[in-house]
């Protein structure tokens, strides 16, 4: 078990270009955080499982935000994100099959945002985004990688392994235009290896996005 606090802080800076003479300087970024969480293996070593929750809070939140024209820095000023990651791997008693995964769940908001950029194309000069969430920040994400490995011949063995990747929804703009929100999807990737333990090489042939599956990016 564990336990963590922790302070920390991101410089403040200068915005490179300003048509008229706003935000040409923002704030450092602080942040405070607490975390809880425990790593254990379990059923003889056969499986490998770690937790985590935490809180993080910031305060001048640093953000990419549009100003018409260009992309500027500016400082929101606060927000929470706090939520719980686990991840595993399992030895299964298959000894030719192993599964590893993770899982998270966030919710990150501003506590307050009130002079947050406007839609573009609202007509609109800014806009409150005070207990909405924050861009880029999925709700949840998981993964599931089961492993097979076999032997060849000799030395050489082989292994097949396939990555379920799941992603939650969330904004790719910092003015959480419905326009630039991206759905939940499900994406695959998959890898053949054939590997000779005893000179060290290996040759893997790997797909990503084996479905084709598309989002906004």
């Amino acid at each position: 078990l564990f336990l963590t606090a922790a302070r920390g802080f991101k410089g403040g800076g200068f915005n490179g270009s300003s048509f008229n003479g706003e935000n040409l300087e923002f704030d450092s970024e602080e942040a405070s955080t607490i975390e809880f969480g425990m790593k254990g293996k379990f059923f003889e070593n056969t499986l490998e499982f770690n937790a985590t929750i935490f809180q993080t809070k910031f305060d001048n939140l640093q953000v990419l935000a549009y100003n018409g024209t260009l992309f500027d820095v500016e400082n929101a000023a606060s927000a929470t994100a706090e939520g719980l990651e686990v991840d595993f791997r399992w030895l299964t008693p298959l000894q030719f099959l192993s599964v590893s995964g993770s899982a998270g769940y966030l919710d990150a908001r501003y506590d307050e945002y009130d002079n947050a950029p406007a839609i573009v194309g609202s007509g609109e000069e800014s806009q409150d985004l005070g207990g909405e969430p924050l861009a880029k920040a999925q709700r949840a994400s998981a993964s599931l990688s089961p492993e097979i490995s076999l032997p060849l011949f000799g030395d050489l063995g082989i292994q097949i392994s396939l990555d379920l990747l799941y992603a939650g929804s969330q904004y790719s703009d910092t003015d959480l235009d419905p326009n630039t929100k991206i759905d939940p999807y499900t994406s695959y990737n998959g890898r053949i290896s054939v590997a000779d333990i005893s000179a060290a090489w290996s040759i893997t042939l790997g797909d990503i996005n084996i479905i084709d599956e598309k989002a906004l990016s």
